[in-house]
């Protein structure tokens, strides 16, 4: 048994697969060993938290983003609600310095209370060979919007906007009207 460390003169790219096999010469000849592959990926966050942020909202994550290049891009895939998925592409901006990172949340194809996993993608130069890993995690939170009405009688309905809005009714979304919490419910005409 024995060990070998080898420090490359180059920086090795993120993403990008290498290959080495050991070999012995002997008197007798080479013998060579297994090829092996590998691939770097240094881009580190500092937690791995939930992230719990509005929907629309930006966030920003600490960590090693130095490695980070044009070639990647962050998505997240949600289901709407008729289980339709949408993979959605997050905007994202690393800091100048390469310790954090702003990522914006979705708005659409989002809702309250869900938790979504971010994944890192990236394709080689020559857009083949596209490979994902998981990122982070984001819990939606409901981003509701000023009612618009000024009068509202109590035999009114209560018009509710805004963006990831819950599509089922088991959530823990509540709304605050004039200091009482009340959880937010979804009629139609034939409850």
């Amino acid at each position: 048994m024995f060990e070998l460390t080898y420090t490359s003169p180059n920086i090795f790219e993120v993403n990008r697969e290498y290959a080495y096999a050991p070999y012995i010469k002997t008197a007798k000849g080479y013998y060579k060993g297994e090829l092996k592959h590998f691939s770097v990926d240094l881009i580190k966050i500092n937690n791995d938290q939930i992230s719990v942020v509005p929907a629309g909202k930006s966030f920003t994550l600490q960590g090693d983003f130095s490695q980070m290049s044009k070639d990647f891009y962050l998505t997240l895939t949600s289901q709407d609600y008729y289980n339709v998925p949408h993979t959605v592409t997050l905007p994202f901006e690393v800091a100048k310095d390469a310790k954090s990172i702003k990522i914006k949340a979705p708005k659409l194809n989002v809702y309250h209370g869900k938790e979504y996993e971010i994944l890192l993608n990236t394709q080689s130069k020559n857009g083949e060979n596209h490979k994902s890993r998981f990122f982070s995690t984001l819990k939606i939170l409901a981003n509701i919007d000023t009612p618009k009405v000024n009068e509202i009688y109590i035999t009114d309905d209560i018009p509710i906007t805004g963006y990831a809005l819950p599509i089922e009714n088991n959530h823990d979304l509540k709304i605050t009207i004039e200091g009482k919490n009340t959880p937010l419910y979804k009629w139609n005409e034939n409850d």
